[in-house]
């Protein structure tokens, strides 16, 4: 278990610095009255993204590989939801 443990915690915490900023701007929208960013944001790094990808990555190059599958649902999610909420503040203040 440590084997496979301790190489996709290394990979797997460089995706916590954007997890951390999709989780503050959806948390941000949802005190400014629109929580389905939060919603659309968290299902995109959960569902939409992170499944699909970790299968792929897992029947190309094996499960040492697989948790790169992080990275690229935590990007993703983290630039939607900073744009949405980044967009979300421009309309209120406008």
């Amino acid at each position: 278990m440590l084997l496979l443990g301790i190489p996709a915690l290394r990979i797997i915490s460089i995706s916590f610095v954007m997890s951390a900023i999709t989780i503050l701007c959806g948390y941000f929208s949802s005190g400014l009255g629109n929580g389905i960013i939060n919603m659309v944001g968290a299902a995109i790094r959960q569902l939409i993204l992170l499944v699909p990808c970790l299968w792929i990555f897992i029947k190309i190059s094996g499960i040492s590989h697989g948790w790169y599958a992080f990275w690229i649902a935590e990007i993703i999610a983290c630039i939607y939801s900073y744009y949405m909420s980044h967009k979300l503040l421009k309309t209120i203040f406008k």
